[in-house]
């Protein structure tokens, strides 16, 4: 349902979430989102100039309510590759990359049990993976769907990073 929003709205959405990931900058970037949803926001990147790895769990992009996702990812030719993102898997995208981002990730709940999350094992083979692909000096943010952040990850996140608001922030 969060997809049926007008472009507009995830247009509007996305400009923070560029900003907060230091892209409006003249130093070209190479971001990987992860879980790229509509693509607005890889979209936006492309815009201002950086390179861009746009994934999510569909082998092509696509989104059943609104179509949305594969012509906004046709519009900006941007690079889309799949990527279900599971527990204890490294990515198939190894970079390296200057920003990581993924925001209102799903991909910690169990797909086989929907009703368990990912534990302190699963978060912490994810961030040495990700930390093993992105350049030194560069940036990690993920923000997890609330969904997904039992109160002993949050503890576990804070630990990790700059961590509010549901958000980790790594700067590497």
């Amino acid at each position: 349902k969060y997809m049926a929003k007008p472009l507009s709205d995830w247009l509007k959405w996305s400009i923070p979430r560029i900003e907060e990931l230091g892209l409006f900058s003249e130093e070209k970037k190479y971001l990987l989102d992860i879980g790229s949803g509509i693509g607005c926001a890889p979209a936006l990147a492309k815009y201002l100039g950086h390179s861009v790895l746009a994934t999510d769990i569909y082998e092509k992009p696509f989104d059943k309510t609104t179509l949305y996702y594969s012509k906004v990812v046709e519009l900006f030719d941007l690079d889309y590759k799949p990527w279900p993102v599971k527990r204890f898997e490294k990515s198939p995208y190894r970079g390296p990359f200057d920003v990581i981002s993924c925001y209102c990730g799903m991909f910690p709940i169990i797909s086989k049990n929907p009703t368990r999350v990912w534990g302190v094992d699963e978060w912490e083979f994810f961030l040495d993976d990700l930390k093993s692909i992105t350049n030194p000096g560069g940036l990690i943010l993920l923000n997890p769907n609330e969904v997904c952040r039992t109160k002993d990850i949050e503890k576990y996140l804070s630990t990790k990073g700059d961590y509010r608001e549901g958000k980790i922030i790594i700067c590497l």
